[in-house]
């Protein structure tokens, strides 16, 4: 047992990068990535477990890189740590996709960018600081987001767009069920065809999610004159 102690105390704890602390750091470096991205394989999110795996493992190879080569020919050790942070985040805005008028991705998009720190300060042989990080992303995409969804009620944007008959107090009735409903009309346009006596109502909403999206559609419905109602 002694001896096992020994041996990883020598490879936690190394001043030199010997070919077994890299393979320590490499294998430390898939287990990190590993948990991070079976919390968002969990929740099918686009980048999933392989993605983190293969992220954290490289920017720790990076790092080792980093440190190794300057010890051998010279040179700044930061450079090649300092190109990963730049190169991440165009990993990281292939997670990122406009839908509608509500962006999503941001959050895969970070997590992306926080395994790839991690690996780097795996690389580095901070692994305190690692697995601190670790704790904290875990903690930040399960428990804050529970409290996130309790808290904050999350609204989504939409178009609007509502046509009905050119009626006099429809277009009242209707803009007064929006401001009954919070739902944050912006960018409030109205065009009236008098030939066809219709008018054509446009705005931006931000409505709660589902439940919100249900009510007011129930409430538009029961005003006369009304013949189409679209949310996109």
């Amino acid at each position: 047992m002694e001896n096992v102690a020994c041996y990883f105390n020598e490879i936690l704890f190394a001043s030199e990068l010997t070919y077994r602390v890299m393979c320590f750091r490499l294998i430390f470096a898939v287990l990190a990535g590993a948990i991070v991205g079976s919390e968002r394989e969990r929740h099918t999110k686009p980048a999933g477990l392989r993605t983190h795996m293969i992220i954290c493992v490289g920017a720790t190879l990076l790092m080792l890189l980093s440190i190794y080569l300057p010890s051998k020919s010279g040179g700044d050790p930061g450079r090649i740590a300092a190109q990963v942070v730049t190169g991440i985040g165009f990993l990281g805005a292939g997670a990122i996709f406009r839908l509608g008028f509500n962006v999503k991705g941001l959050t895969s998009a970070a997590s992306i960018w926080t395994t790839a720190a991690i690996g780097l300060t795996i690389g580095a042989g901070m692994y305190a600081a690692s697995i601190f990080a670790v704790t904290i992303l875990l903690l930040t995409l399960n428990v804050v987001t529970i409290i996130e969804s309790k808290v904050f009620t999350g609204r989504i944007v939409k178009a609007l767009t509502i046509i009905m008959d050119s009626h006099s107090g429809v277009v009242g009735k209707t803009i007064k069920v929006l401001e009954k409903n919070d739902v944050g009309t912006s960018d409030l346009s109205i065009v009236e065809d008098i030939e066809k006596g219709i008018t054509e109502l446009r705005t931006i909403v931000r409505v709660i999610k589902e439940a919100g999206t249900k009510k007011l559609f129930k409430e538009l419905r029961s005003i006369e004159g009304l013949k189409k109602i679209s949310l996109d």
